[in-house]
């Protein structure tokens, strides 16, 4: 069976790293633009591609990690 994955972007040139990525394993990647939404159903699963908010929740999760290893 083929597997499709829908990909979150804004920036075309951004996506094409994990298009590559997924079709080197097998998967079909389907993107999905917030200006042009496209249905869900029949993906396999959904990659949210990074932005403002995943960096700041890894440095959020960076700055916990380095104060309980100061506590210890």
């Amino acid at each position: 069976m083929h597997k499709r994955v829908g990909v979150t972007y804004r920036e075309a040139e951004k996506v094409e790293p994990y298009r590559n990525a997924l079709r080197a394993v097998g998967i079909e990647p389907v993107l999905i633009h917030p200006d042009a939404p496209a249905p869900l159903d029949g993906l396999d699963g959904l990659l949210l591609t990074g932005g403002p908010s995943t960096r700041k929740s890894q440095s959020l999760s960076a700055a916990a990690a380095r104060r309980e290893r100061r506590a210890r």
